[in-house]
């Protein structure tokens, strides 16, 4: 997402090389692409200037220490005002109250019904809380449909009525409903629509009148760049809210709207949300998000993501592994737990600029998994027990069966005998766990 503003800082940057000491004369250039890289990346001018103010402001008259240079100096100040910039420190969501009920407002479109499963879903996960969702978008009933098989697809209950037109009724009949008295967080989707109008503004304010609202979440498009900002804005006044959640920064777009945005509101980032997997949401952190900004990257939430996914069974399923024979049910059962993590490409984003893997980006087929998937499930039992046993005639066989070609079947088996040898060298060794973790971890960052 951030290529653009990447790699025009970093051009920007040679200005200064070579320069001991920075002075008004030396940055000047430096300063004046730095502004214009922001700018082309939907920062707002405001922000913009605001940045390139602070970093010349402390910048200038500055003698360097030894083995630091201008352009990693300068690089740091941009850090440090980037995450000023977008709120400094995590903001949690205000959960204390039962029960809490959190209010989704946003345009039509920028993915707030989704978010409104996956907050559920995290809320569950995270604080083993009863979660309840509420259907107030009285305006489009596909909407209502989306939430329901969310719903049913995580395991949350949704409260709906069919031919309601009133949300604040919707709302209140749900908190006073004996059937969800002992729930402990209610999370009402709204209804949104293509511009900001008095109509819309008005039906979310009477549910503000009515209900006590511990949280009001203003989902924005991040791919909508200063369209964005100019409406978080005018949410902002219209409405108020107290938090944001960014969506779709997996997207192909500039992300100024990430950096502008809470300088423009004075409202926190709270979440931001990629993909349509109900696990593609995150807690907001200034600090990271400033790094993957400037190429620095992001390992400690790669890192998380894996944990997250990995922790109630890779002790045990490892284990198994070091202690009986690997094979292809063993290979696949760590495929799909390494598809759970996310897109791979989305994960090679978290790495730094010039990690060994960031090169891969571009070329990486991340269909492959996909396709080890449905050349598995045309083995046999026998065949996923010990893969020794297919021949050249089996693999011709499972290509026919499957309708993948026979180079992309014996690409599978060679991908699995290079994790089998793997896990014998493990097992030659006499690794422990942890000690297998922290040589992954070593060799990947």
């Amino acid at each position: 997402m951030f290529n653009t503003i990447q790699n025009k800082i970093e051009q920007s940057l040679k200005f200064i090389k070579g320069n001991h000491k920075i002075t008004e004369i030396n940055i000047a250039k430096t300063l004046k692409e730095i502004k214009k890289a922001l700018i082309e990346s939907d920062v707002s001018y405001k922000t913009c200037q605001h940045i390139i103010d602070s970093v010349k402001q402390k910048a200038i008259g500055l003698n360097l220490i030894d083995n630091i240079t201008p352009d990693q100096f300068i690089v740091k100040i941009i850090k440090d005002e980037l995450k000023l910039i977008m709120g400094n420190k995590m903001s949690n969501i205000s959960i204390n109250n039962t029960p809490t009920i959190i209010l989704l407002l946003g345009l039509q479109g920028v993915g707030k019904t989704t978010f409104a499963a996956k907050l559920a879903l995290w809320i569950k996960d995270n604080y083993n809380k009863k979660v309840t969702l509420i259907a107030a978008d009285i305006h489009r009933p596909a909407a209502i449909k989306q939430l329901q098989i969310l719903g049913e697809k995580i395991n949350i209950p949704v409260y709906y009525e069919d031919n309601s037109n009133n949300a604040t009724n919707i709302v209140l009949n749900c908190l006073n409903n004996p059937k969800y008295k002992n729930d402990d967080i209610f999370i009402i989707d709204t209804a949104g629509r293509l511009g900001i109008d008095i109509k819309m503004t008005n039906e979310i304010n009477d549910i503000k009148k009515h209900v006590k609202i511990d949280e009001t979440l203003m989902i924005v498009d991040s791919m909508s760049g200063q369209n964005a900002i100019n409406n978080a804005k005018i949410f902002n006044d219209a409405i108020g809210f107290t938090g944001i959640v960014m969506t779709k920064l997996d997207g192909d777009n500039k992300g100024g709207a990430t950096i502008s945005i809470v300088h423009t509101t004075n409202k926190p980032i709270k979440f931001i949300s990629t993909g349509e997997k109900m696990s593609n949401i995150d807690i907001f952190y200034p600090d990271r998000m400033a790094s993957r900004i400037l190429g620095m990257g992001d390992v400690i939430s790669l890192v998380e993501k894996a944990q997250k996914i990995f922790k109630k069974t890779q002790n045990k399923s490892l284990k198994d592994v070091l202690k009986n024979d690997f094979n292809m049910n063993d290979f696949m059962g760590y495929i799909k737990k390494i598809k759970s993590i996310g897109n791979i490409k989305e994960l090679i984003g978290f790495l730094p600029k010039n990690h060994h893997l960031s090169s891969l980006n571009q070329d990486i087929n991340t269909d492959i998994f996909n396709s080890f998937e449905i050349i598995y499930n045309s083995m046999t039992e026998k065949e996923r027990i010990n893969p020794l046993r297919i021949n050249k005639f089996r693999i011709n066989k499972i290509s026919q069966g499957c309708g993948k070609t026979i180079l992309e079947v014996n690409n599978m088996l060679e991908y699995f005998q290079r994790s089998k040898k793997i896990i014998n060298n493990l097992k030659k060794n006499k690794y422990n766990t942890s000690q297998i973790l922290n040589k992954i971890k070593k060799n990947m960052f």
